[in-house]
């Protein structure tokens, strides 16, 4: 029987990074809409990230 060597490379960097993406008004309304809906069905609070 060979024997075997196994090498475990380093973890890729897993640091959130911030994204900033624009969206159109109507999306933005949808998507606070959901949050809405989101914490009544599941009794806690999805954010959307609004940062004004």
């Amino acid at each position: 029987m060979s024997e075997v060597s196994l090498k475990i490379g380093a973890l890729p960097d897993r640091t959130p990074q911030k994204l900033t993406v624009l969206v159109d008004p109507p999306l933005a309304t949808d998507l606070e809409a959901y949050s809405r809906i989101h914490a009544a069905t599941y009794g806690a609070e999805a954010s959307v990230g609004w940062f004004l």
